[in-house]
């Protein structure tokens, strides 16, 4: 029995390697073959080869046709003594006809497809295909010379062929002395066996040898610079260095007319404006909200003698609520409050886990319309449109671009549409990032708004040279360059085009002013304040909060006699308002750990063109590509 084995693994083994081995036997497996392959090319001066391939195959088995894909996009490196030239090629192909027989024509990574048969008619025996088309190859962007480098037959048939014979007609007298012909696998670079003649401009020849499947044959003529005169590629570099160009003008034009703001008046305030919350305070400056605003309202309030807070532990918290909000207190806090308290009069801040995300989300957008109405607006309405239009218009701009570099990497329209949008859309996020930053400068502390800053840049540089990087491997490298630059100036001027209304302007400044003051205070004035409001401290807090300058608020009083407030127990020991701070800042912390935690939700799992060539080998020329049986 072991010698059984053995014997047949041994047999096993030999079929293997007689099938790959032997044309024949992997031949058999294509279900055909092409016992007839005849090529007539006519090359006009504009480059364009006029191609008629007769092809007979011998069906073993029934078979409704044959296709033939051709790639359309070529990269090639180009050698000369002095440097290594990388190319890419773009070329086109039209005017595909089919001699008796239904067709269909389509592009498929990067190749053209033409598949030739009637899907209801099978077919056995030999039957002879005549296939013809243009292939406009274009410019051949190299100053050395001109060339004619196609491939013949291509490297990706998956059968033998044999019986190959070619006819090239060259518009204008050439040097037969520089024609070299390459065979076999693709890269392969020994001369192929070819008996051919020239006469009248006109080579032909045929091959003495059957091809073997992957083999291909590749014919190369070097010809003097100017042989050719194509029509040069449409100028995408060009376009986008202009479209760059004149958006970034566009946008300054627009900035001097509608976004330009008034002088902004800063005045020394020792409150915030009447009837301002933190939250709202951090909104004014901003122009957003974010959970750190909203949750500042729990200090306002305790100032305001609504609620009470009493340090439970280590990391939690205990909200009392003293009395209930008033009639004219602002819909949002009366949002957060009945969350928070829900018919109780006092709440561990630990049960509020999970609990209230979504009314903390409602608060967050409640508090941006009372700055929106007519009579209520910070900036205005066409400087806020503007500045969208600034920040749309890059992202067009790059994708736009992209889509042309997908474009003429896949040929599919479709598929660079999706990328693009999506490529665009990531590209952007950073530059995204950029304007908030720059927009929310005035709300932030120094150190975080510089980190914020310095992330959005490094981010924007990162992605923007990623992109560069990309389109210098499609030949349009200078075009992103303009692109990258003009994307970062309309990101930036996007937040100094939106043009401040004087409620906006006066609010902002008097704002500032305050904020200002809370960080450059002298002891002299905030003694006189203190004197005149004993809870000065505790009521300016949360808005020194908000603005990211609490540590220095809390330094500056602490040479200052502050009693500790009557809303906040459960701490014992020496009282000084920096550590006082530190507390508050920590139960804050926690805070808005548990109001802004997102409720856990159960989730569902998932589960998870073209050639390169260069001169002088099989394969590595324009055209050729492949087929196979259908």
């Amino acid at each position: 029995m072991k010698k059984l084995f053995r014997l047949s693994g041994i047999l096993l083994t030999f079929l293997i390697c007689l099938t790959c081995l032997l044309p024949g036997a992997r031949a058999a497996y294509a279900g055909y073959d092409i016992t007839a392959y005849d090529i007539i090319i006519n090359i006009g001066e504009d480059n364009v080869y006029h191609v008629t391939e007769t092809i007979t195959a011998d069906f073993h088995v029934p078979s409704r046709g044959i296709y033939r894909y051709i790639p359309l996009r070529q990269e090639m490196e180009w050698k000369t003594e002095d440097n290594t030239k990388r190319v890419i090629y773009n070329t086109k192909i039209d005017s595909v006809s089919v001699q008796d027989f239904p067709f269909d024509t389509y592009i498929d990574n990067g190749n053209m497809v033409i598949k030739v048969g009637d899907p209801n008619k099978f077919n056995t025996g030999k039957v002879v295909y005549d296939i013809s088309y243009d292939h406009a190859l274009g410019d051949d962007k190299i100053d050395e010379g001109d060339f004619v480098y196609y491939n013949l037959i291509g490297t990706y048939w998956d059968c033998s062929i044999s019986g190959i014979s070619f006819t090239v007609t060259m518009p204008k007298d050439f040097d037969g002395d520089s024609l070299r012909f390459f065979s076999g696998a693709f890269g392969s670079a020994g001369n192929a066996p070819v008996e051919y003649s020239t006469s009248d401009n006109m080579i032909t020849g045929e091959l003495a040898k059957t091809l073997r499947p992957g083999e291909g044959l590749t014919m190369q003529l070097d010809l003097p610079e100017g042989y050719f005169d194509a029509p040069p590629e449409f100028p995408w570099q060009a376009v986008f260095i202009a479209a760059s160009l004149a958006l970034v003008l566009a946008a300054l034009i627009l900035f001097l007319l509608f976004g330009r703001d008034r002088a902004l008046p800063r005045p020394v305030e020792f409150y915030p404006p009447d009837g301002v919350t933190p939250a709202e305070a951090a909104y004014i400056i901003s122009g957003s909200v974010d959970d750190k605003d909203v949750v500042s309202l729990v200090i306002y309030w305790a100032s305001k003698g609504f609620i009470s807070i009493e340090q439970t532990g280590k990391n939690d918290f205990k909200l009392v609520k003293l009395k209930d909000l008033t009639d004219n207190t602002h819909e949002y806090e009366k949002t957060l409050f009945f969350a928070i308290f829900n018919g109780r009069e006092s709440v561990l801040i630990s049960k509020l886990r999970e609990n209230i995300y979504n009314e903390v989300e409602s608060v967050k957008l409640q508090i941006p319309p009372l700055y929106s109405g007519k009579g209520k607006r910070l900036y205005t309405s066409l400087s806020l449109y503007m500045g969208k239009l600034s920040l749309f218009s890059a992202w067009l701009l790059v994708m736009a671009s992209l889509f042309i570099a997908l474009y003429r990497l896949f040929y599919s329209a479709q598929t660079a549409l999706i990328y693009s949008f999506v490529g665009a859309f990531i590209i952007m996020l950073p530059i995204r990032s950029l304007s908030q930053s720059l927009s929310k400068w005035h709300g932030k502390g120094r150190g975080k708004r510089t980190a914020l800053l310095t992330g959005s840049l490094i981010g924007s540089v990162v992605l923007l040279s990623a992109y560069a990087a990309f389109m210098y491997s499609q030949g349009l490298f200078l075009g992103s360059i303009f692109i990258s630059g003009a994307v970062l100036f309309l990101g930036i001027i996007s937040v100094y085009m939106r043009k401040r209304t004087k409620r906006g302007s006066d609010l902002l400044g008097r704002i500032l002013g305050f904020k200002n003051f809370l960080e450059v205070a002298e002891k002299e004035r905030l003694e006189l304040l203190s004197q005149d409001n004993p809870s000065y401290f505790y009521d300016i807090l949360p808005y020194a909060y908000v603005f990211g300058v609490s540590e220095k608020w809390a330094k500056k009083f602490e040479e200052l006699a502050v009693r500790p407030p009557s809303w906040y127990t459960g701490y014992s020991g020496a009282f000084t308002p920096l550590l006082f701070n530190l507390l508050i800042f920590n139960s804050l912390a926690t805070m808005h750990s548990a109001m802004t935690a997102r409720p856990v939700t159960a989730r569902s799992g998932f589960g998870g063109g073209g050639g390169f060539g260069g001169m002088g080998f099989s394969g590595g020329g324009f055209g050729g590509g492949g087929g196979g049986r259908w």
